[in-house]
């Protein structure tokens, strides 16, 4: 269901020509949207799956300022 509940975030979002990254935990069960446009940056961040842990939360990674963020703190953790 995961894979289905993106799209339909996606779907939903399109009009709006906003740029999204979806995150999704297997661990915990959940997900969060992340609107990847920042003001003063010419293009949005990519995020990518780190691979690592921190607090039992999945931490992405965005290769532009090699940074990692803890997804559900909405926050960064190094970088």
């Amino acid at each position: 269901w995961p894979c289905a509940s993106c799209q339909n975030v996606r779907q939903s979002l399109a009009p709006l020509a906003v740029p999204v990254a979806l995150a999704y935990c297997k661990l915990c069960g959940s997900g969060i949207v992340y609107e990847t446009k920042v003001a003063g940056r010419a293009k949005p961040f990519v995020f990518e799956s780190s691979g690592f842990l921190c607090r039992s939360n999945r931490l992405m990674f965005v290769r532009a300022t090699l940074s990692l963020w803890n997804q559900f703190a909405r926050a960064y953790e190094r970088g």
